[in-house]
């Protein structure tokens, strides 16, 4: 991918697709949160699921590209403790309605953040497949956003994050699997499609998100509609 590609910027997209849309999901895949404001960005997220009617899913990581960090003037360090601190903030402003954090790296003295999420909270879904990431999964999110690179573990690293959750006090069985790069939509190969997401499905993923094969973008709400009419209520009901 050339560096100067048109490459528009996620929330300000799904703001857009949110007045065009009316029950379509809208979600981040993902969003790299330390180099991000929290306050600023609780305060976007929240009215982005506001102006959606409750369909924003936070997807986030903590960032893989220093060079983004660098040039917005956030450090690249310990970004990890960072992100603890922000998820933390964020549930509290998306929660409380008044807000006093004292954090190592956050500090947020008597704010409030309104309108609140539709539906009492935003879902945080965390993308990453390393052991302090998964941690984070279960001590703080709502579920793994795990990649196609993860499926020959898929399983033993959702443990991982299920194990976190437990010693947190926290639900195993309440986190979700989701998975970036579910397969390729195209004319050709549709059954082939269902039958890899029917796979997935058994292994406990819960969402899975398909790319339309890019030289058939064209014609691509007729492939989603056909996908749709002749698989999907047969995988959503596996």
């Amino acid at each position: 991918m050339r560096p100067t590609i048109d490459f528009l910027e996620a929330l300000t997209l799904l703001t857009y697709v949110a007045a065009l849309t009316t029950r379509v999901q809208l979600g981040t895949s993902v969003l790299a949160l330390p180099m991000r404001q929290p306050v600023l960005h609780a305060k976007i997220m929240a009215s982005l699921d506001h102006l959606s009617t409750g369909r924003f899913i936070l997807g986030s990581g903590v960032g893989w590209w220093q060079e983004e960090f660098k040039v917005l003037g956030v450090p690249w360090q310990r970004r990890g403790k960072r992100m603890d601190e922000y998820l933390q903030l964020l549930r509290a402003l998306w929660r409380d309605e008044w807000v006093n954090f004292e954090g190592e790296f956050y500090r947020c003295v008597d704010w409030t953040c309104n309108p609140k999420p539709v539906n009492g909270t935003i879902p945080i879904l965390l993308g990453g497949e390393s052991e302090a990431q998964l941690d984070r999964v279960g001590r703080l999110a709502d579920g793994w956003h795990a990649t196609w690179a993860n499926l020959p573990t898929l399983r033993e690293l959702f443990a991982v994050a299920q194990a976190a959750a437990t010693r947190a006090g926290r639900d195993p069985n309440a986190l979700s699997l989701t998975i970036e790069g579910g397969g390729l939509l195209g004319a050709d190969g549709m059954a082939d499609l269902a039958t890899s997401l029917h796979e997935l499905a058994a292994l406990g993923v819960s969402h899975a998100i398909l790319t339309v094969n890019p030289r058939e973008v064209a014609k691509a709400e007729s492939l989603l509609r056909g996908f749709g009419a002749t698989h999907l209520t047969a995988i959503q009901a596996a």
